[in-house]
């Protein structure tokens, strides 16, 4: 598509393109390993950081106050996410299809257990009594009580990704991968997992950020504009980039509407977003923005006001969605609820929070490095690097591949057509060919 032409046009003019390696005797062209951090916990107190390096094959474990790396346990290949229980980290190793168990207080590998294949998301409950695997290629949900327990599945209309539980382990809800139907899965989780249903995000795509408490569902997404010439990028004609909310618990009846709310400015983009967390007290979300640089905190308070300023619509077929109000296309209305914006380093993918709320940690997975914010104070405590080095031309191109610095208004991405360098699978109109000839990406 035109867009990824013109990206990799820049990229060749400033001298960032990948060229081929040179080939050791071994045929395999040789690539130096680097740490490309992804999912991460924090442990209560706020005193340690656990890291899955998935380019490293290691789980870090990392002294927030001091800055440094104690410890780099070996997990098998690609680490992908990590949760904390009492004694215990579990870690996902997406290219061995198993959940590696760490003995947090001997720093050292306990048991390996056999997943589905490719595991990525994991949520556990509030004991550790019951562990949940999102397996992305088979398509299904593993679950196991215990670490002697069995091995449970149970089949998803999607491929998974990403989990978060309630605190109350009741329901479980789950993000499809990069790509896949704009959907939240919600499983009734206890005692036996059973797949409840589907909710549409009406207009949404790249669903990549999951965070619930017993009174709200968030998702972090983009609202591609794939069914209208991509001529006013000005006006978001092609991307813009929002944060959606379900109301917890699901109980009135008929199909829940999850309320968007857009993170742009009008002349600025914040693309890409890729994680969310939520305070213990429910008042704060931060949303990290992968293609920005940039993590924003959202007081959900005056998001509620602002909602609420706008009536229903009323017209055939959209009661009560608000996807189809005026609010969720006004780009000047992030100013009324977003009350921070914090940079990071480079591809920042996913967020962590102590337990008691005070420490917000960001995995920067294309910096190999974290960055540390006083959650309250809404201010940068320090960065720390996870065993950098210099970047090859391979990893320019990645980094200006994830960069939405290439961009009109910095409103998307390369990734942002192409998560994980594949395709989104939507019918783009390029005016390259005139209007009204789409093609799909």
């Amino acid at each position: 598509m035109s867009r990824l032409i013109l990206v990799v046009g820049l990229a060749v003019a400033s001298g960032a393109v990948a060229l081929p390696a040179a080939e050791p005797a071994s045929g395999r062209p040789h690539r130096r390993p680097y740490p490309s951090p992804l999912g991460l916990a924090v442990d209560r107190a706020g005193r340690h950081a656990y890291v899955a390096l998935h380019g490293a094959d290691t789980l870090a474990v990392v002294d927030l106050a001091g800055g440094t790396v104690l410890k780099e346990i070996a997990v098998g290949q690609q680490p992908h996410d990590v949760v904390l229980a009492p004694g215990t980290a579990s870690v996902t190793c997406e290219g061995e299809d198993q959940v590696v168990a760490i003995d947090l207080a001997r720093g050292e590998v306990r048991r390996r257990l056999p997943t589905g294949q490719a595991p990525r998301g994991l949520a556990v409950t509030t004991t550790g009594s019951r562990l949940y695997v999102a397996c992305r290629d088979s398509a299904v949900l593993n679950w196991r009580d215990g670490e002697d327990g069995p091995v449970h599945s149970l089949t998803l209309p999607f491929a998974p990704d990403r989990l978060a539980l309630t605190p109350d382990g009741q329901t479980l809800f789950v993000l499809p991968a990069e790509g896949g139907p704009a959907v939240i899965g919600v499983i009734s989780a206890d005692p036996v997992p059973t797949f409840r249903q589907q909710i549409p995000l009406s207009r949404a795509g790249n669903l990549r950020g999951l965070a619930v408490t017993s009174h709200a569902c968030l998702i972090a997404h983009q609202r591609p504009r794939a069914h209208i010439p991509t001529t006013q990028v000005a006006q978001g004609w092609i991307f813009t980039n929002a944060l959606s909310r379900l109301r917890l618990p699901l109980t009135a009846p008929g199909e829940p509407t999850p309320l968007a709310a857009i993170l742009d400015e009008p002349q600025r983009g914040f693309a890409d977003p890729s994680d969310v967390v939520l305070t213990p007290d429910g008042r704060r979300a931060f949303v990290a923005c992968a293609g920005a640089d940039m993590v924003l905190a959202v007081d959900l308070a005056r998001l509620d006001r602002y909602h609420a300023s706008y009536p229903a619509p009323t017209a055939p077929g959209a009661a009560a969605n608000r996807y189809e109000s005026p609010a969720v296309d006004d780009l000047t209305a992030s100013r009324r609820y977003i009350v921070a914006r914090l940079p990071t380093g480079s591809n920042p993918r996913r967020l962590a929070l102590s337990g008691d709320g005070q420490t917000l940690v960001v995995s920067n997975h294309l910096g190999d490095s974290l960055s540390v914010f006083d959650a309250v104070q809404l201010r940068l405590v320090r960065h720390i690097p996870l065993g950098q080095s210099p970047a090859d031309a391979a990893r320019r191109g990645e980094i200006l591949f994830h960069s939405d610095r290439l961009t009109f208004l910095r409103q998307f991405t390369c990734a942002s057509c192409h998560p994980n360098g594949a395709a989104d699978g939507l019918n783009w109109d390029l005016t390259r060919d005139g209007v009204g000839t789409f093609k799909n990406t």
